[in-house]
């Protein structure tokens, strides 16, 4: 039954958390629509559309990575300046030219780029890693308990 009941719970729980991978694709996929937008000389329809869109996604990852920022993993806290600190700006002050807070960014991108492409590994690959847990643990269960039914 305790079974059941974690397998259920896991796959109605959303997975809410974000690889490091998953949150530097949503920013760089961010700042490529930014610079799209202003090349074309969107319209303020559209840039409204984008910036609401984006500061809604900032706002469900930002207490994420403020959470997991660790002095001693220097690619999260460079994420968490990239969300926190310059993708909100430049949501405002790059929309006509590059500003001061997108070279900032590029700058802090391009130290995550190279430090997670050294450092990256399997795991971060595994998108919902607790779901594949559970199903190894229920694997070593539905096996430990045929063995004890055929044996009793």
């Amino acid at each position: 039954l305790v079974i059941l009941v974690v397998n259920y719970l896991a796959y109605v729980l959303p997975a809410s958390t974000l690889t490091q991978a998953e949150v530097q694709t949503f920013l760089k996929q961010s700042v490529s629509e930014l610079r799209r937008l202003r090349s074309t000389k969107a319209e303020e329809e559209q840039w409204d559309k984008f910036s609401q869109r984006t500061r809604d996604m900032l706002r469900d990852i930002i207490p994420q990575l403020e959470q997991s920022a660790n002095t001693d993993d220097p690619v999260s806290i460079e994420t968490l300046y990239l969300a926190r600190d310059f993708l909100p700006k430049m949501l405002d002050d790059a929309r006509q030219q590059p500003s001061q807070a997108e070279r900032k960014f590029d700058v802090h991108m391009d130290r995550v780029e190279r430090v997670y492409a050294r450092e990256s590994s399997w795991l971060d690959q595994i998108h919902n890693w607790p779901l594949l847990v559970i199903a190894v643990i229920d694997g070593v269960l539905v096996i430990v308990g045929f063995m004890w039914w055929k044996s009793a």
